[in-house]
């Protein structure tokens, strides 16, 4: 009994200790996020066919995905003749919103500073290509990472700045 109660004794103070290493903190939260936004997007502009939009609502540190109105004239249409995608794909949605403590310091889409925007557009092509975009976040520790996307990919960079 002397053995269990010992053993007991030392996990319980062991367990927030590991309570900590598997939860994710607000800016490790914020990068995957961010990156799973821009993967999502890409890869469903690829499969369907069709012009996908990432939204970032500035205010509302808000990221969704959704593709861009039916009838568009931005439907790739060779995936329309083959019936592979075209205006009646319907695009899966993604959301997520950032948390309270990071902020976004710095946002551009092609070449135009937008942080001062409420709602933000970045499109993703069929072809896999995407807008150019940088994302800068400051969480309230002081880490301050940049989102890129590679334009002739659409694939998403991170660069951790401090």
């Amino acid at each position: 009994m002397i053995v269990v109660g010992i053993v007991a004794i030392i996990m319980a103070m062991g367990l927030p200790s590991f309570a900590r290493m598997y939860r994710k903190g607000p800016m490790r939260q914020a990068m995957s996020d961010v990156q799973e936004a821009c993967g999502k997007a890409r890869s469903e502009a690829i499969l369907k066919g069709v012009t996908v939009e990432l939204h970032i609502d500035v205010k509302g540190k808000r990221l969704s995905v959704a593709g861009v109105g039916a009838g568009s004239a931005e439907v790739d249409p060779f995936a329309k003749e083959l019936g592979t995608g075209g205006a009646t794909a319907a695009v899966t949605g993604f959301s997520a919103t950032l948390a309270e403590d990071i902020v976004i310091e710095l946002l551009a889409v092609n070449l135009n500073e937008v942080v001062e925007e409420d709602d933000v557009a970045v499109r993703f092509y069929p072809n896999g290509t995407a807008d150019e975009f940088w994302l800068v976040l400051r969480s309230g520790e002081g880490e301050i990472r940049k989102f890129s996307l590679e334009v002739t990919t659409g694939l998403v960079q991170l660069e951790v700045i401090k």
